[in-house]
């Protein structure tokens, strides 16, 4: 439902449980908006992300976008949410609230840390996983001693008589989402010419 610059969103649980996860809306916005706020029954702010779709031509504003935001919904039951069209930039995230965030380092190498994990992903060495940090149980789950990488693809060429690896060529690693909520990576590698 929509009025003035606002769209009501319902989300439903239809589980036994109480649910706490990302919920995702598909908003068309009128010319002017710059980005979205959403906001649960109580009036309180929720942690959201915008993913813009498609932008209006004229005036670089958004016209259609994914928002992404935390909704609870007690056991099969539901829970309303107000997302509101903004004119104006929505504020940055403080450091605190930063949820989940990807950045390229100096080096190429891709981090993506959140309060729980930071994994690093280097496409000097085909997009492998270097290291995946689980924060809480203090654990570095990579190898750094093995052979063969965290995330490589190998296998052995039968007409070249070789084995060959997604790590034996760079690749290009983009930031499709990043955050607060979500961070999605495209990982574009070859293994030998494919």
């Amino acid at each position: 439902h929509t009025h003035k610059g606002s769209t009501w969103v319902r989300v439903f649980n239809t589980t036994g449980y109480s649910r706490d996860a990302i919920a995702e809306a598909r908003i068309n916005a009128d010319v002017g908006t710059k980005g979205f706020r959403v906001v649960d029954r109580r009036g309180r702010v929720v942690p959201s992300q915008t993913i813009v779709d498609r932008r209006h031509h004229f005036d670089d504003s958004i016209n259609v976008a994914r928002v992404l935001f935390r909704a609870d919904a007690e056991p099969m039951g539901y829970d309303t949410y107000r997302v509101e069209s903004l004119t104006a930039e929505p504020a940055a995230t403080s450091k605190k609230e930063r949820g989940v965030l990807a950045r390229t380092r100096k080096d190429g190498t891709v981090v993506v840390e959140s309060d729980l994990y930071r994994i690093v992903v280097d496409p000097a060495r085909g997009g492998a996983v270097t290291s995946l940090d689980a924060k809480e149980l203090h654990k570095e789950f990579v190898d750094r001693t093995s052979p063969r990488l965290f995330n490589e693809c190998r296998g052995y060429a039968m007409t070249q008589k070789k084995w060959i690896s997604t790590a034996d060529a760079p690749a290009e690693v983009r930031i499709l989402e990043n955050g607060p909520l979500r961070v999605a990576l495209a990982i574009f590698g070859k293994i030998e010419r494919h």
